[in-house]
């Protein structure tokens, strides 16, 4: 019985179930179930700290890609601003030099703007690259843990097998 609760355990996994959870009496044993039962704990542990770090880096990017809208907004509208004031210099012969001190300052703040956007792009992409690194390594996490479930499953098999000779 404590083979085939461990084996379903391991089923669990298999099947990317993280809310299972190892009985604190197999846990608790010092033979070989014990220590089956202790490596699949730890996988089902493994793989939740790595969601949960997939899972922020997610929302940190999120919030960049906000930013970086807020920001692309505000270089359209600043853009705006600068041809209505070049458009304003034109028309208005003896507003010139006022007319000319605003496109310069608008000028200034679309630099500034653009700065920032690209601050913030730089920022996505550094990122992209910890979601990438940490996907991958979640990936790597994941099959490692796939060859061990296997591994188990022969194991548990073999067991299996032994008693069910043995009976």
């Amino acid at each position: 019985k404590p083979i085939v609760e461990t084996s379903k355990v391991a089923d669990r996994i298999a099947n990317l179930d993280l809310t299972a959870n190892v009985n604190q009496n197999m846990l608790a044993k010092t033979d070989e179930i014990g220590i089956l039962s202790r490596s699949l704990n730890g996988i089902i542990n493994n793989l939740r700290t790595i969601i949960g770090e997939i899972q922020v880096s997610s929302e940190q990017v999120a919030t960049s890609s906000e930013e970086l809208t807020a920001t692309s907004e505000q270089t359209a509208s600043t853009s705006q601003e600068v041809a209505k004031t070049v458009e304003e210099i034109a028309n208005g012969a003896s507003e010139q030099a006022k007319n000319t001190e605003d496109g310069s300052q608008k000028a200034l703040e679309l630099g500034e703007t653009m700065e920032n956007v690209q601050n913030y792009i730089v920022n996505v992409n550094s990122y992209s690259n910890k979601v990438k690194e940490v996907v991958l390594e979640g990936l790597s996490e994941i099959d490692i843990l796939s060859n061990k479930t296997q591994e188990s499953t022969v194991v548990i098999k073999e067991i299996y097998d032994v008693i069910m000779k043995t009976n």
